[in-house]
């Protein structure tokens, strides 16, 4: 458990049996799925709405009707896979000691959740929703080589950025907190948010649609655009950073 909180904490969710998943209507992230063709082995998980996630995965999240974690991939992969169940907390960790590189291979994650308050995904991770996630308050952590493509719609949504996390979001959201050190790259411009409020610094960029209010803090050489016509406008910019509306 230890080692997994040294690392960053990381939360995940992804779907499960069709039958289990509510669907919530079209995404253009749909195309994203959990293939059935290879075997699919489930773990136990009991309820939890905190997710941590350490490893090389790909994860498909959904809502359902009751939690659930499918995992494929190469047997001697899923053996080293290590859940834990703490509370209120799923920890999903893959074991690489005493394995090269070339050896290893990625290992698949479906997770069912009936509800999810906070995900931490730490390592090399993909993340998909194949269909609109909701939810009511959300934070998500993202550290290391992680791609996000993911359909939200709720009140409030945080992103904590560091390393080099590329995320495709698009939903709808009440307000949007974002920090972003690092080379990150974030475009929401399909992510329809009331108020926006970004901390960058280094060498991120991104692009957020704001209807009311856009507060902005730049550091170093990061990039923001924006579009929305906000009646609210606060920026903060040191270095060579920009602020820019776009059509």
């Amino acid at each position: 458990m230890k080692r997994v909180y040294n690392y960053i904490i990381l939360v995940l969710t992804v779907s499960l049996f069709s039958s289990c998943v509510m669907d919530s209507g079209s995404s253009r992230f749909s195309h994203h799925s959990f293939d059935n063709s290879d075997k699919v082995e489930v773990r136990r998980t009991g309820d939890f709405t905190t997710v941590d996630l350490v490893g090389d995965f790909e994860i498909f999240l959904q809502k359902g009707d009751e939690n659930r974690l499918e995992l494929k991939g190469d047997k001697n992969m899923l053996d080293r896979v290590l859940i834990n169940h703490d509370d209120d907390r799923l920890v999903v960790e893959l074991l690489t000691d005493n394995i090269s590189r070339r050896s290893a291979s990625r290992v698949g994650i479906r997770l069912t959740v009936t509800e999810l308050k906070s995900l931490t995904a730490v390592s090399r991770i993909s993340l998909h929703t194949p269909s609109e996630f909701t939810f009511d308050s959300l934070v998500m952590n993202f550290a290391g080589a992680v791609n996000v493509n993911l359909d939200l719609s709720g009140k409030y949504l945080e992103l904590n950025f560091a390393g080099a996390t590329s995320a495709d979001i698009e939903g709808n959201v009440e307000c949007l907190k974002v920090n972003m050190p690092g080379a990150g790259k974030l475009n929401a411009y399909d992510l329809m948010a009331e108020k926006v409020d970004l901390v960058l610094a280094g060498a991120g960029s991104a692009n957020v649609f704001a209807s009311e209010e856009l507060k902005v803090e730049v550091a170093g050489a990061c990039v923001v655009n924006y579009r929305g016509n906000p009646r609210n406008l606060y920026s903060n910019v040191s270095g060579i950073g920009r602020v820019r509306a776009v059509d």
